[in-house]
């Protein structure tokens, strides 16, 4: 599996979920463990704190040379968005036909705030959430987060705009 970035605007690095206490993908995929024990990078974050990027990825695979084709690809919340500084991840795909289905949702019990997934008539997904994130209301909250597929889409231009960043 191949996957590219292009067309980069502002500054992003690669991110390993699990790295700070809010973070809810690493509690559904992880390699080594949830938390600091994750050692699976699977997300991009900003670099400049409160900053919005945006980028297109594209992927491709294949087995033995030949091509194999992909039934689509995720799109997610690798950490936890909250409504406070407007936080959001959207996504655009370039695939004609593509359908977005939320395949994932996770945050920590007793917390009331959730993702909102909303849908444009160009197919534009947009992720934020409905309130703030759950480690403002438990020092051992995390998310919400969630993760989408985008069935049929091997691109997408993306989004983002992340506060906290740390490093």
């Amino acid at each position: 599996i191949v996957c590219t970035l292009s067309n980069v605007s502002g500054s992003v690095r690669a991110y390993r979920s699990g790295t700070w206490r809010g973070d809810a993908f690493d509690n559904l995929y992880n390699v080594g463990g949830a938390d600091a024990a994750n050692t699976m990078v699977a997300g991009l974050a900003n670099v400049v704190d409160g900053s919005t990027v945006g980028f297109t990825f594209a992927c491709s695979a294949t087995y033995a040379g030949s091509p194999v084709p992909l039934a689509g690809l995720v799109v997610a919340d690798a950490e936890s968005t909250t409504n406070t500084g407007g936080e959001y991840i959207e996504a655009t795909p370039n695939t004609a036909g593509t359908t977005w289905r939320i395949i994932e949702r996770l945050r920590s019990a007793g917390c009331t705030t959730s993702t909102t997934a909303a849908l444009n008539a160009a197919g534009l997904l947009r992720l934020t959430s409905d309130a703030a994130e759950c480690s403002n209301t438990s020092p051992t909250g995390f998310g919400p987060a969630v993760v989408s597929f985008m069935q049929g889409g091997t691109s997408a231009n993306v989004s983002l705009k992340g506060r906290g960043f740390e490093g």
